[in-house]
């Protein structure tokens, strides 16, 4: 589905975390996660909006090929129909070692354009045609301090032990 911003193999707010009753951690949890998912989901359309990585870096232009295959000028690089942006959602996933969020889209196409696709070709011919890595979902180092703000806030509530400098650059986020 896409990217998975994660709790696992986070120790700092593992060991906070032990004193809590699990069922309770369980459910207490899943707002910040929620507010996770929700900054994600707000941090992938800035991509589409400002045609860039999560980043920062420009994504390549469309071809002068795609245009004359079908697609309508003046349209941004990603959007054709809107489905791509508009699937964009997140959900939360119990895992046997705690609670994950997963940023993504409904789209399975997703994944060519996050990452590129070399070997890909016009329709119906063998004209190759690569499909330039044009990413929307991760996050940069401001995003992940976001993270890291959401879940000490958290922390604080229930452990009343943790400031945000100590969990800084911690939340572990994986594509």
């Amino acid at each position: 589905m896409g990217m998975v911003v994660t709790l696992i193999n986070w120790p700092e707010a593992i060991r906070l975390l032990k004193n809590l009753r699990p069922e309770i951690m369980e459910y207490q949890i899943a707002a910040p996660l929620k507010d996770i998912g929700n900054l994600s989901l707000r941090m992938a359309k800035r991509s589409f909006n400002k045609k860039e990585s999560p980043s920062g870096k420009k994504w390549q232009e469309i071809s002068p090929t795609t245009y004359r295959f079908g697609k309508p000028r003046g349209t941004p690089p990603l959007v054709n129909t809107g489905a791509m942006k508009s699937g964009l959602m997140f959900t939360l996933v119990k895992r046997r070692k705690g609670m994950e969020v997963i940023v993504g889209t409904n789209k399975p196409y997703w994944i060519h354009h996050q990452f590129g696709r070399a070997s890909n070709k016009l329709p119906n011919s063998r004209i190759p045609a690569p499909i330039p890595a044009r990413p929307f979902l991760g996050s940069n180092s401001a995003d992940r301090q976001r993270y890291d703000e959401i879940i000490s806030r958290w922390l604080n509530k229930y452990t009343g032990k943790v400031g945000r400098s100590k969990l800084r650059g911690k939340v572990p986020v994986r594509l």
